[in-house]
C-alpha cells in the first residue's frame, strides 16, 4: 500500500468521527452563499429595501465568516487532538514528520472540498424558499426572482477557500513540530492535580461584578462599554470554571461520604478545570444566541405598542394660526379616504407654543401648553380607540391654579424635565407667570414632531384661557389628529401627502409613526429570519464543541470504568456516576449563559421606553434553547454511556 493509499483509507476511516464537523463547517457554506445570493441578487440590490436591513443582512454574512474561521480552526484542531496517538504511533513507525503534515493537509483539503461542494448545493436548492420567505418578510414593491448570482458564487468561494486552506496549512505545520512522546501522551502528560488560587477565585467574580455594573449602571453608553463588558464576562467565567468550580468541589470532597460521591465529585474537579476553555467557549455562544434572539422576539412582539406610544396618532398636523399648510387636515382625511382607509377619530387640539424657563436655570425651551379640558378630553378618546395605550395613560385631577402637569414622551430617559418642581410660562410681552409642577407624566397624548418641543404643560382651564388671551397670534397652534384603522398599512397615503410637503415644512408641522413602523417592522423581521441561521450555527458550535470534548476523554472513561468495574462498580452506579458528569457538562452553560443573558436583557430594559415587556419572549426562547440542550443531552449520555461501559446491555435489565 502507497502513502497516498494509506493516506486515503485513513481519512475514510475516521469518517464517521469527522461527520459533525464536516455537517457544521457545511451549513455555515450553505447560510453564507444564500445570505449572497439574496444581496447580490439584481431585484434586490435595486429595490427600497432599507439601508439598515441590508446592513442587517451583510453583517450576518460576516458573523457567519467569523464563525467560520472560529469553528473550523478550534474545532479541527480539537479533532486533530483525538488523533494524536495515531500520529505518534506513524512516528515511531518511521514516518517523517513532513509526510504526517502531508497527511493531515490532504485530509484537511478533502474534508474542505466535501463541505464547500455539500453546503453550496444545499444553499442552491434552499436560495428559492429563502428568497420567498425574504420576499414575504420585507414585503418588496416587487418579487424577488430566483437567480444564483455569479458574484456570490465566486464570493463563497473565495471566502471559505481561503479559510479552509490558512487552516490546513496552519495545522499542517503545528503537527509536524510535535514530538511522537507528545503526541502520544497529549494531556495525559502534563496532567496535575486540581488546585485553586484564591487571588484568581477573587479576580474571577471581580471580573464578572464589574461587567454587571457596566453593563447595568451605563446601559445609555452600551457602544463604548461593549467591548469591556465580552471581555471581562469571558475572564471571568473562564476563571469561574477553572478556579470558583475546582474551589468548591475541593471542599465538597472533603464532606462527601460515600464511594460514589468521592469519585463522582473528585473526576468533576479533574474534569472542569480541563474543560473549563470548552465550557467557556459553549457558555459565551449560549448567551449570545439566547440574549440576541430573546431580545429581538421580544421587541418584534411589542413594535406596535412602541409605535402607539410614541406618537399614538397616524398623522398629525400642527397648524399654526396664520400659515397655510401645502396639505390641510381635509385634505389629509381625503386622502386617507381615497386609498380606502377609514378615519376612526379626528381630533382637534389647541394648544400654545410658549418659552418655560427651569427654576435656577437662564434658558428657555419652548413647550406645548394644553388647557386641562383638552388633556381630559383627548386622553378619553385615546383610552377609548387604543386599548392597548390604557396602561400608560394614567388618570389624573386637574391641576389647581398656578399648578401643572408636566407631560413627556414615553421614549424619555432622564434629564433635567424628569425632575421640573417649578419653573416660569413666559408669555411675548407680559410678565413670566410662575407655575408649580405637581407630577411627570410619562404618556404621549400627540405625536412628536421633529423640529416642535418635546414637552407639555397642562395648566388649569382658567389660565390657559388668561395665556391664550396675552399670547401673539403665531403662538397659538391647532393640533389636527387622525386615527386611521389599519394603520399599519397606510404608507401608501402617507407617502403620497409626503410628496407634496417640502422636508423642511414635514419636519416642523407633520408626523406619522407610519413610515418608522414599516421600516422597524422591516428591520426586525430581517434580524429574526437572519438571526434564526445565525443561532442555528451558534446552536451547532455548542454542540460540536460538547461532542469534541466527551470524545477526548471517552479512551480515558473507558480504561478507568474498565478498571472500577473489575473492583466492584456496579453498572448501575456507572451509569449513575457518567449521567451526573455529562448533566453538569450540559447545564453548566445552559445556567450560566441564562445568568448573562438575564444581565444583557435588563441592560436593554433600560434603553427602552416605560412599560415595554420583553421578558415573556425571552422566557420562551430560554425554554426552547435549554430543551433542545435537553435533547443533545439525552441522545450524548446514550450513546456515551454505551461506549464507555463495557456489556452495558446485559447490565442494562438489572439497571
Amino acid at each position: 500500500m502507497s502513502w497516498r493509499q494509506l493516506i486515503l483509507k485513513n481519512a475514510l476511516g475516521h469518517a464517521r468521527r469527522y461527520i459533525g464537523y464536516l455537517a457544521s463547517s457545511a451549513v455555515a457554506v450553505m447560510v453564507f452563499f444564500m445570505f449572497a445570493c439574496f444581496l447580490y441578487n439584481p431585484t434586490v440590490e435595486h429595490s427600497h429595501m432599507t439601508s439598515t436591513a441590508q446592513a442587517i443582512l451583510t453583517l450576518c454574512q460576516y458573523i457567519v465568516i467569523a464563525f467560520a474561521v472560529f469553528f473550523i480552526f478550534f474545532f479541527h484542531s480539537a479533532l486533530l487532538r483525538l488523533r494524536g496517538r495515531e500520529f505518534g504511533l506513524f512516528l515511531v513507525l518511521g514516518a517523517r514528520p513532513g509526510q504526517i503534515g502531508q497527511m493531515v493537509l490532504f485530509e484537511s483539503i478533502l474534508m474542505a472540498a466535501a463541505a464547500m461542494v455539500v453546503g453550496m448545493a444545499a444553499g442552491a436548492g434552499l436560495t428559492k424558499l429563502f428568497l420567498m420567505a425574504m420576499d414575504r418578510l420585507l414585503q418588496l414593491p416587487v418579487s424577488i426572482p430566483f437567480q444564483l448570482p455569479a458574484r456570490a458564487l465566486h464570493l463563497a468561494l473565495a471566502v471559505f477557500g481561503c479559510v479552509f486552506l490558512a487552516e490546513a496549512l496552519f495545522t499542517a505545520w503545528r503537527i509536524r513540530r510535535r514530538t511522537p512522546r507528545a503526541l502520544m501522551l497529549g494531556q495525559r502528560a502534563q496532567q496535575k492535580p486540581p488546585r485553586f488560587s484564591w487571588w484568581l477565585v477573587f479576580l474571577s467574580l471581580a471580573c464578572l461584578a464589574a461587567a454587571y455594573d457596566l453593563a447595568l449602571a451605563y446601559s445609555k453608553a452600551v457602544v463604548a462599554t461593549m467591548v469591556p463588558i465580552l471581555i471581562l464576562t469571558g475572564l471571568g467565567t473562564y476563571l469561574l470554571y477553572s478556579q470558583v468550580s475546582v474551589m468548591v468541589l475541593s471542599h465538597l470532597r472533603k464532606r462527601s461520604g460515600s464511594g460514589k460521591q468521592i469519585l463522582v465529585v473528585g473526576r468533576l474537579a479533574h474534569r472542569i478545570r480541563d474543560n473549563a476553555r470548552v465550557l467557556t467557549v459553549v457558555t459565551m455562544l449560549a448567551a449570545v444566541v439566547i440574549t440576541s434572539m430573546g431580545g429581538v422576539f421580544g421587541l418584534q412582539h411589542d413594535i406596535q405598542v412602541v409605535t402607539t406610544q410614541g406618537d399614538p396618532y397616524t398623522l398629525m398636523v400642527a397648524e399654526q394660526q396664520g400659515t397655510p399648510l401645502p396639505v390641510s387636515a381635509q385634505q389629509a382625511r381625503s386622502t386617507f379616504e381615497a386609498h380606502h382607509f377609514a378615519v376612526r377619530q379626528q381630533t382637534t387640539l389647541p394648544v400654545l407654543v410658549l418659552p418655560f424657563r427651569l427654576a435656577q436655570s437662564k434658558s428657555d425651551t419652548p413647550v406645548y401648553v394644553m388647557s386641562a379640558s383638552t388633556f381630559e378630553r383627548t386622553e378619553a378618546a385615546l383610552r377609548q380607540s387604543e386599548p392597548t395605550l390604557r396602561k400608560y395613560l394614567p388618570v389624573v385631577p386637574p391641576p389647581r391654579a398656578g399648578h401643572a402637569f408636566l407631560q413627556l414622551s414615553p421614549a424619555f430617559i432622564a434629564g433635567p424635565f424628569d425632575h421640573a418642581t417649578s419653573g416660569q410660562v413666559v408669555v411675548p410681552g407680559h410678565d413670566t407667570q410662575p407655575i408649580v409642577i405637581d407630577r411627570t407624566i410619562h404618556a404621549a397624548l400627540m405625536n412628536t414632531i421633529r423640529s416642535a418641543p418635546m414637552y407639555t404643560l397642562v395648566v388649569p382651564d382658567q389660565d390657559y384661557a388668561q395665556w391664550s388671551a396675552m399670547a401673539p397670534g403665531p403662538s397659538h397652534w391647532t393640533m389636527h389628529a387622525f386615527l386611521v384603522s389599519n394603520w399599519q398599512h397606510a404608507q401608501s397615503a402617507i407617502q403620497e401627502m409626503y410628496a407634496q410637503i417640502p422636508r423642511n415644512v414635514r419636519d416642523a408641522h407633520y408626523e406619522s409613526p407610519v413610515p418608522t413602523y414599516a421600516e422597524t417592522e422591516q428591520l426586525f423581521s430581517t434580524m429574526i429570519f437572519a438571526g434564526m441561521f445565525v443561532s442555528v450555527l451558534f446552536f451547532l458550535a455548542c454542540g460540536s464543541a460538547l461532542y469534541f470534548r466527551l470524545q477526548a476523554q471517552l479512551e480515558e472513561d473507558q480504561r478507568q470504568f474498565t478498571a472500577l468495574r473489575r473492583i466492584g462498580l456496579q453498572t448501575r452506579e456507572a451509569k449513575s456516576v457518567l449521567t451526573r458528569e455529562l448533566l453538569l457538562l450540559f447545564a453548566a452553560p445552559v445556567l450560566f449563559g441564562l445568568a448573562h443573558s438575564v444581565v444583557a436583557i435588563l441592560d436593554l430594559t433600560h434603553l427602552l421606553p416605560r412599560g415595554v415587556n420583553i421578558w415573556p419572549d425571552f422566557g420562551i426562547v430560554v425554554g426552547i434553547f435549554a430543551g433542545a440542550m435537553v435533547v443533545y443531552l439525552v441522545v450524548a449520555r446514550f450513546n456515551y454511556l454505551r461506549r464507555v461501559i463495557p456489556g452495558l446491555q446485559r447490565g442494562s435489565a438489572g439497571a
